[in-house]
């Protein structure tokens, strides 16, 4: 038997999805993390090349 899916009802929401915190407060720990870890490296490397552009 062929469906039509143009007559089909839509299927409702999942009641039972909610919203789960700590996947979000994982995700936002690991930009921040990265973030981060870019500033520090970044301002490492302009450090250097400022420290050998003034020697």
């Amino acid at each position: 038997m062929s469906r039509n899916l143009v007559t089909d009802p839509v299927p409702e929401l999942d009641p039972a999805a909610h919203f789960d915190w700590r996947e979000w407060l994982a995700f936002a720990g690991s930009v921040l993390g990265t973030a981060l870890f870019v500033s520090v490296v970044l301002g490492a490397l302009v450090l250097v090349i400022n420290s050998s552009a003034i020697s």
